[in-house]
């Protein structure tokens, strides 16, 4: 059986993808298409990834989860959708190497889909925005507050290079195909990314993508949480974090605040080219979408890769 297994990353739109799939299950399933919502997915695999019996535990038997209107006699294939399968944003804040434990995890993953036709999807983010929209994520999820100047002095770029990243991730899934984007690229091509991670089923066009469900945080939100657990301990602020940043949201619009934003002019110029520089040493047969290309270029550039 063909799977389609979106890996993440964390912050590169996932929550809306995930969304997407829960609202047109019905129509993914009546074209043979199985698909899970984060919710159905992640309490029925993704949290017992670890505990799942390899040899005993086999996706194909509970196929009824993936299809809420019966099983169909022409299956296309299943979409296992979930960046927690690589790990938490946790781990990169705490120790400042990006997805740790995420060898042994797609190892594990690996072995219990052994058998099928594994594509990997995959979407990356500049370093800059990425890292920061990472820390507010673990905040969220953390029970003691951390300032970003401590987890800035143990920030190992080097960890977190996606060229390197996305080699490590497929020696350890081993899958048949790896399908990549760029954050940055996925407004415009949402459409088109949707209908490969669907198998090319066609359930209309992506309505336009809202604000992220979890906003990183204003600067000012920030602010407050460093005072707090500056004043009152990192445990208090950590019980404070929803409230704080939902008080002082992040936006350009009446009664929000300035995006935080930790780095300087110099730094974000510098992680940019490097990031550049990066997307352009991964292999072009991983690119779904090109980067920076116009609509339609990511037809065009698997027609290329096949030729």
């Amino acid at each position: 059986m063909k799977l389609h297994v979106h890996v993440g990353v964390h912050k590169t739109a996932t929550t809306y993808l995930q969304g997407q799939l829960s609202k047109k299950k019905q129509q993914l399933n009546q074209a043979g298409v199985g698909a899970m919502g984060l919710g159905e997915f992640r309490p029925f695999f993704t949290r017992h990834l670890m505990e799942l019996p390899v040899g005993q535990f086999r996706i194909e038997d509970h196929l009824e989860k993936f299809f809420g209107d019966g099983v169909p006699d022409d299956i296309s294939g299943l979409i296992l959708s979930d960046e927690n399968l690589i790990g938490l944003c946790n781990g990169f804040i705490s120790y400042g190497k990006a997805y740790r434990g995420s060898d042994e995890r797609l190892n594990r993953l690996r072995e219990l889909l052994a058998g099928h036709e594994v594509t990997m999807f995959m979407a990356i983010r500049s370093y800059d925005s990425f890292t920061s929209s990472a820390y507010c994520e673990a905040m969220r999820h953390t029970q003691q507050f951390v300032r970003f100047n401590a987890f800035r002095t143990k920030f190992d770029i080097e960890s977190l290079r996606w060229p390197a990243m996305v080699r490590r991730f497929a020696a350890a899934l081993q899958p048949a195909e790896v399908k990549l984007w760029r954050f940055e690229d996925f407004r415009q091509h949402s459409d088109s990314i949707f209908k490969a991670l669907a198998f090319g089923a066609d359930v209309g066009k992506q309505p336009e993508q809202p604000k992220a469900e979890r906003q990183s945080f204003s600067a000012a939100a920030v602010s407050v949480l460093e005072t707090l657990a500056k004043r009152h301990g990192p445990k208090t602020a950590a019980e404070l974090v929803d409230a704080v940043s939902e008080g002082l949201p992040k936006g350009p619009g009446k009664g929000e605040y300035p995006a935080f934003d930790p780095w300087t002019a110099a730094e974000h110029q510098s992680m940019t080219s490097l990031y550049d520089e990066d997307c352009a040493a991964i292999p072009a047969k991983y690119w779904l979408v090109p980067p920076g290309a116009p609509v339609g270029a990511e037809k065009r550039s698997q027609v290329a890769a096949v030729a």
